[in-house]
């Protein structure tokens, strides 16, 4: 569905809108991480002349200092430095294991009952049963401990350990509680997916992605907590379904010589008071 990028002559004086109150939240998230201005106009003067080159090649020709200037603003002499110095993108990788491990856990047997309903597990082998130590190597390929990652998951009341020694998955999808890098992770992919999908219905007319939501405001707080309690009871329903079609899919799709796309769908939810708005 993605097409190359082009860049238009004049600038729509609503996408400039449109920006200013997008970038609201980030601001606000900047401000309270302590990440300065002179910090985030460095990042953001690497990251245009990355981008720039990247999605903006000329054809048949290299791209010169010159004209990735002429298309970001950014002076020749920052061009040339950010260009010979590569891009920190080290968002930290080990976070998507939590989640392929809780996948694993409800959908692949013998680790589940059946779809959806995990099984509760030994730490070890026992008996021919599976483990939790299968469970984690399974799925990490032994970058990971087992015993360290049922010791962080017991401390974030992912799992719990019943009466027989078991552990048992305590929740049906993996939600970061504490752990800043795991919630940085998640909110670089899925963020930035969403905005990919909107930006590319914004450049194009045809071959649209699905992007709908529902918004209503004067409500009281009681409608409003029984409209987060439906979206997260179907919401999630949604998601584990959608997880087992990918799942069975992607086994059908091992072979495949185009089984080189990916996938992202996800459901929020926000509310905020509107009283003293204008």
């Amino acid at each position: 569905m993605s097409k190359p990028f082009t860049h238009q002559q004049a600038t729509p004086p609503a996408l400039l809108a449109a920006l200013k109150k997008l970038l609201r939240p980030l601001v606000r998230l900047l401000i309270h991480f302590q990440i300065s201005f002179p910090q985030f106009s460095e990042l953001l003067k690497s990251l245009y002349v990355d981008v720039a080159e990247r999605d903006f090649p000329v054809e048949s020709a290299q791209q010169s200092d010159s004209r990735i200037s002429l298309l970001t603003g950014i002076h020749r002499k920052d061009v040339r430095k950010f260009r010979n110095a590569p891009l920190d993108d080290s968002v930290p990788k080990n976070p998507a294991v939590g989640a392929k491990l809780v996948s694993t856990w409800l959908e692949v047997a013998p680790f589940c009952k059946q779809a959806g309903r995990p099984a509760p597990l030994f730490l070890k082998e026992r008996m021919g049963q599976p483990s939790f130590d299968a469970l984690v190597t399974l799925v990490s390929k032994q970058d990971l401990r087992p015993k360290a990652v049922l010791n962080e998951w017991l401390h974030s009341g992912i799992v719990t350990i019943d009466s027989d020694g078991k552990v048992c998955l305590a929740q049906d999808a993996y939600i970061p509680q504490k752990n800043i890098d795991e919630k940085c992770y998640f909110f670089a992919r899925n963020i930035a997916d969403h905005l990919s999908s909107s930006a590319h219905n914004l450049r194009n007319e045809n071959d649209l992605f699905f992007d709908r939501h529902v918004f209503y405001n004067n409500l009281s707080q009681e409608s409003q907590q029984k409209l987060e309690r439906m979206t997260e009871e179907q919401g999630l329903e949604l998601l584990k379904s959608l997880n087992r079609a990918a799942r069975q899919l992607q086994i059908e799709d091992r072979q495949k010589e185009n089984a080189i796309h990916r996938f992202n769908v996800g459901i929020f939810y926000y509310e905020e008071s509107t009283k003293g708005d204008s």
